[in-house]
């Protein structure tokens, strides 16, 4: 009996402290949510303060929307550490490589399409090309646009070296433009044929065009201006093209076969087709990226070309059609998709950055 009564009695003791654990936990969580909803409260209200109301600090808050619609350019800063991703509707968005947030975004005036996008080397303008043959100069820390410029004669191909003027094709011609003044566009080219794509060296010595015929040509702008011819088969249309980080060569891609072609001599390489259905096309000059080295060409469908080996084979085995580029100082490929990737799961617009050399994840916003 005694037993008994001890045994009722431990029973009774540990359910009673079992109850005041109970109480203990719900009162810790009490206090962690009301010390979260206090932190987060006082980080509002010192963002939303003067320098001098917040001690000095600059506070900025931002939200992590992302791009809006379909990533269609993406453009580093010239040190790597930030990335800029512009969509069809004309939103650009600044992302932290390392940390993979969100650091500010900006919208292109009129919401017009994102074209193409560079960084000065300063990493203190951003210089867009849009839809609307509008360029517009961009302050990277602010947002604010500094200058903008609507092209008169077609449509904007090329900023100059010199930064005083944009090529822009017209027509049967390529126009050069003075984005300082009003005065009128001076004609660089005159064709026999009307004018499709056209790409630009970096230092602007050889500009590369193609025609509704599908024929391609080089433009040596150290010479006399005369362009020249490059050679394909008969049946081959070429569509679209990318220099080389050195200038030397161009990857340009037909309707058939895709070459590489020496500059300035022309001489043209078929190095695969996309026949197959593994390459697709390029359709635009973001379809595919040259590594730093000029070694490597990385393709929209994480497909990789060897340019020294001349083998083709998979990098990234995860998308079907995205934009691509890499970084200046040769560590990252970055490929942006509507397609989820690989971690956000439930994600679109998904922008991923791998490591160039061992192909890893290195991170997804």
């Amino acid at each position: 009996m005694i037993a008994l009564k001890t045994m009722k009695y431990k029973i009774f003791v540990q359910t009673k402290l079992c109850n005041v654990d109970t109480a203990r936990r719900h009162q810790m969580r009490h206090c962690v949510r009301t010390g979260l909803v206090s932190l987060i409260t006082a980080v509002i209200f010192a963002a939303a303060a003067s320098p001098s109301e917040a001690g000095g600090a600059d506070i900025e808050m931002v939200f992590q929307t992302g791009n809006g619609s379909e990533i269609c350019c993406l453009a580093f800063n010239a040190d790597s550490t930030r990335i800029f991703s512009g969509s069809d509707i004309g939103d650009i968005v600044c992302w932290d490589i390392k940390t993979g947030r969100q650091v500010r975004s900006f919208s292109a005036p009129g919401n017009s399409r994102i074209r193409d996008m560079r960084i000065e080397p300063d990493n203190r303008m951003l210089r867009v090309f849009t839809g609307n043959n509008d360029i517009f100069f961009v302050d990277t820390k602010s947002g604010i646009i500094r200058k903008t410029f609507h092209s008169k004669t077609g449509e904007l191909c090329i900023y100059m070296k010199d930064g005083k003027y944009v090529l822009s094709r017209d027509g049967k011609k390529l126009v050069l433009a003075d984005i300082g003044s009003d005065r009128p566009a001076s004609v660089l080219y005159e064709h026999d044929e009307h004018i499709t794509n056209v790409i630009s060296s970096g230092n602007n010595r050889y500009i590369v065009f193609c025609d509704y015929k599908g024929r391609c040509f080089i433009l040596d702008m150290s010479a006399a201006r005369t362009a020249m011819r490059v050679n394909f088969p008969a049946e081959e249309r070429i569509q679209e093209g990318i220099i080389s980080p050195d200038g030397r060569s161009a990857l340009l891609s037909g309707n058939k076969n895709m070459y590489m072609v020496s500059l300035p001599d022309g001489t043209a390489d078929r190095i695969m087709s996309p026949a197959n259905g593994r390459i697709a096309p390029l359709n635009s000059p973001m379809s595919a990226a040259f590594s730093r080295d000029g070694k490597t060409i990385f393709f929209r469908d994480g497909f990789k070309y060897d340019i020294t080996s001349k083998k083709a084979g998979d990098a990234f085995k995860f998308r079907y059609d995205s934009t691509v580029a890499c970084s200046p100082d040769g560590r990252y490929v970055v490929y942006a998709s509507d397609v989820k990737g690989s971690v956000a799961a439930s994600k679109s617009n998904v922008i991923s950055v791998y490591n160039a050399e061992t192909t890893k994840l290195v991170t997804e916003m």
